[in-house]
This record gives C-alpha cells, structure tokens and sequence, in this order.
C-alpha cells in the first residue's frame, strides 16, 4: 500500500466576527465587532446587518491501493461541505457534508468512507459521485450544551475519533465505528442516522454526551436505543473517555494528548 497526494482547503473571513465557533460555551460580542457587523455592504445595498456566519470547507483524499489484481486509484472519503452559526448568546447551527467519489472504483481500503444514500445524492454509478455523510441542525445553550438532530457523528465516535479517522485505511474496523460495510448509521456507533444528541461541558474539566436514535415510521419501536460519552481533560492537552452503545453493544475507552497547547497563540 502507497499513499498520493492529498489536501485540505477552506474558505472565510480570518476576522474577529466570522472566527466565533460554533462550539464555543461563551459568547462575548465587543464593540468593534459590533461596528463591524453593521457596516457591511454588498452590492447596491447600502447596509446588510449578518445574523450568522457560512464556514464552506472541503477535504480531497485518494490513495493508490496495491493488490495481487493490480493497482488502482482509490477515493479516501473525500467531502465537502458547509457550516452555519448564528452570532449571539444562543446560537443556532447546522452542518451539511458530502462525500464526493472522484473515482469510479468498486473496492475501497477506507472503512470510514462508505456513505448511505440520502439528501444529496446527484449521480448513482459505481459510486454515488455525492452522497450525504453528515446533516444536522442544532441549538447551541452556551454553558447549558448544545441540542441537535439528524445524521451526525454519535457519542461513540466522540472516543473513536481519536483514532477512527486519523489513518488513511483501516482506521473504522478496529473500533466497531463503521460495521458491516456502512458509514454506522443505523448501528448509531458512526454517522448515526436521525439521532437527537446532548453534549454538555462543565467545569472546564468534563464533557459529557448522551444519544437517542429515532426509527423509521415502519418500525412499531419509536427508538432505536441511546449511548453516551464522558470525557475528562485530566492535564493540560491530555483527555481521557469512554462511550457505550447499547443496540450494537458497542464500548470504547481511548485517550489523546494534544502538544498545542504548549505553543502560545498569538494574533
């Protein structure tokens, strides 16, 4: 197996007002930055006063896989996709990614590629050419958490991320993320389909995620069971935590340390 070439790119205002995550547990809205939001013109618009912010972004990933058939040129989960967020103390946000397949191939190395047909898709050949990979929208309480709903990455891939999807191949298999050939949404244990999520962070120490995932309407259950997460930063950069899922019966316990922090930032 030899790795290609790959990128990242994104677009957006490297400014104080359209820097504010969506994540963020505080809102501060100082004085410049209210000057700057009304000031804005467009066009022949004199004045356009923005409410919140889109964040378009994009990852381009192919591999050359090596096997006793031959090579081949393979897609690696490559997305696009968009964010949006509101300004002020409550915020409301939403995301929308799809998976694009540049290649047509039949096989692919990456567990975390598969994509499940939904919005989105434009062109079904080998391989969907888009096909959705996330889809949600949510309030984001500040110091009270964040509430969302759709198709989003569950409270088992809130553990798994730390290695799930930092490898170009194999990377979902080993944590029981994305089984039986899909991206895990029915399972709940990946892109979880039609899941109501709750992440709550408090004092600056604990994060703490719980999930419920909705049926169909062909099914007589209206839930499709419910996991969680708990995270604690037990040192600067270092994190620690565990996620459950009952349906799939699926646990995981990771930790991750992040050197950033050591780095001081400056603007």
């Amino acid at each position: 197996m030899s790795e290609g070439c790959g990128g990242e790119f994104a677009t957006g205002s490297t400014s104080r007002s359209a820097a504010i995550p969506a994540e963020a547990n505080a809102y501060v809205e100082p004085e410049d930055q209210k000057a700057e939001m009304a000031t804005v013109t467009t066009g022949t618009n004199p004045k356009v006063h923005y409410t919140g912010m889109f964040n378009p972004y994009g990852s381009i990933r192919n591999i050359v896989g090596i096997s006793d058939t031959g090579a081949q040129v393979q897609d690696d989960a490559s997305r696009v996709g968009i964010n949006f967020t509101t300004f002020g103390p409550i915020k409301v946000f939403g995301t929308a990614e799809w998976g694009v397949n540049l290649v047509e191939s039949e096989t692919t190395f990456n567990a975390g590629a598969s994509t499940a047909e939904g919005f989105g898709v434009i062109n079904q050949a080998t391989q969907p050419v888009f096909a959705a990979r996330l889809g949600f929208i949510g309030v984001d309480f500040g110091r009270f958490g964040r509430l969302s709903f759709g198709k989003q990455n569950s409270t088992h891939y809130d553990i798994t991320d730390y290695t799930t999807d930092r490898f170009n191949v194999f990377g979902g298999q080993s944590t029981a993320t994305y089984v039986a050939g899909t991206d895990g949404g029915q399972s709940g244990t990946g892109r979880a389909d039609q899941t109501i999520l709750y992440h709550l962070k408090f004092a600056k120490i604990f994060d703490f995620g719980t999930q419920g995932q909705l049926r169909t309407a062909a099914t007589p259950q209206a839930f499709n069971g419910f996991g969680f997460s708990v995270q604690a930063t037990v040192l600067p950069g270092l994190e620690i935590g565990g996620a459950y899922k009952d349906v799939s019966d699926a646990a995981a316990i990771g930790f991750r340390y992040d050197f950033s922090w050591i780095t001081p930032h400056t603007e």
